[in-house]
């Protein structure tokens, strides 16, 4: 009875290490997971709370993102109320903005006040696989990984900028955070909704 209880606590502990050693190998490929999911993405949909900080104040507003390789870009902000019905698309034609039922105004080529380029995951991804990333990434306690775009231009404002992904979650992006030279958080893109390389007619980016 001894020998079999023995045998039995032998056969268990086992079975533990195994499903450790096959956790650890599931999760090994998480850069490789990343690279299919993200690397050559064509397209994307979004729904996502904005948040920006400055000054020791925030602002936040949630807002419905489309994107299409390689330069198509739409927002339209959906809270607060007041902000509603606002939508900025970047196209062929360039950048233009709509308040409401107000007709659409084109706005000004290099018009830096929208940060788009600060907002949407894909032009981050752009600078990310444009760098050498040697290490595997490794999972936190909460099953996240922190992908490090180190240097996104010299605008001292939007440095740098990290994107953390849900590895639990069918690699979710959970949280696309940008900093200023000295460190300090200036932008904060949170992910409720991911939907990528869906089919988006050309169309959904006039106005």
């Amino acid at each position: 009875q001894k020998r079999s209880y023995k045998m039995k606590k032998s056969i268990a502990v086992l079975a533990v290490i195994l499903l450790m050693i096959g956790n650890v190998g599931c999760r090994a490929d998480i850069n490789a997971e990343l690279d299919k999911r993200f690397k050559d993405i064509e397209s994307y949909s979004a729904c996502v709370t904005v948040t920006v900080l400055g000054n020791g104040k925030s602002e936040s507003f949630k807002m419905q993102q489309t994107w299409k390789a390689p330069d198509k870009y739409k927002s339209e902000i959906t809270e607060p109320e007041h902000m509603k019905g606002t939508v900025s698309v970047i196209n062929s034609d360039g950048i233009w903005l709509k308040i409401g039922d107000a007709s659409p105004v084109r706005m000004e080529q290099g018009t830096e006040s929208m940060n788009t380029e600060y907002m949407f995951i894909s032009d981050f991804l752009k600078d990310y696989y444009a760098e050498e990333h040697a290490d595997k990434l490794v999972e936190d306690s909460e099953g996240k990984v922190m992908l490090n775009a180190s240097t996104r231009g010299t605008n001292k404002k939007r440095f740098t900028q990290n994107l953390s992904v849900d590895v639990r979650h069918k690699y979710m992006p959970d949280k696309l955070q940008t900093f200023d030279s000295k460190g300090n958080e200036v932008l904060r893109v949170e992910f409720e909704k991911f939907t990528p390389n869906i089919k988006i007619d050309d169309s959904e980016f006039n106005l």
